[in-house]
């Protein structure tokens, strides 16, 4: 019987192997670092995930919103300039616009 093929990666470890495309000048970059370029890659992504992470926060929890919006009001008069209201951040028009 023949034993199914592995994949790359560390599977039970959570860990799977996928392509990424980058310049020569970030290979050059990643050749330089003290720790292997997956190492290096990781750490960029963690910084990254951690810097974006309230806007992140907001762009979700405005998703939410606008969804909950739609469902309870979609095809309410108003309706799109409170919703307007709430992706341009203006609470106190959006606060208006849904106050009734």
């Amino acid at each position: 019987m023949r034993e199914p093929k592995r994949g790359r990666g560390r599977p039970h470890q959570g860990v799977v192997s996928r392509e990424v495309g980058l310049l020569p000048r970030h290979w050059d970059w990643l050749k330089q670092q003290p720790r292997s370029s997956s190492a290096a890659l990781r750490r960029l992504v963690d910084l990254a995930a951690k810097a974006s992470a309230p806007a992140e926060a907001a762009r979700l929890a405005r998703d939410r919103a606008c969804g909950l919006m739609s469902r309870l009001g979609g095809d309410l008069p108003g309706f799109e300039e409170a919703s307007r209201a709430l992706f341009v951040d203006d609470r106190a028009d959006l606060k208006s616009r849904i106050g009734d």
